[in-house]
C-alpha cells in the first residue's frame, strides 16, 4: 500500500479553521483492502497538533468491483 499525491486545503465545511489533506491511495487488488484512514498530524519537531479522521469529500473518487 503506498499514499501518494497528499495534497493540503482550506477545509471549507466548518465555521472553525480547518485543513483537508485530498489523498491518493494505491493498493494491490484481492491482497490489501482500506478500512479506514485515521491518525495524527505532528510537525517536525515531533509534537503531535492533531487528530486525523477520514471524510469523504462529494468529490471522492471510489472504486468498487463484483
Amino acid at each position: 500500500m503506498e499514499i501518494r499525491n497528499v495534497i493540503p486545503k482550506p477545509y471549507e465545511k466548518s465555521i472553525l479553521p480547518g485543513i483537508c489533506f485530498d489523498t491518493e491511495i494505491e493498493y494491490m487488488k484481492y491482497k490489501e483492502a482500506i478500512l479506514e484512514i485515521n491518525g495524527w498530524l505532528r510537525v517536525n519537531s515531533g509534537k503531535i497538533i492533531a487528530e486525523i479522521k477520514e471524510e469523504l469529500s462529494n468529490g471522492a473518487k471510489s472504486v468498487y468491483e463484483i
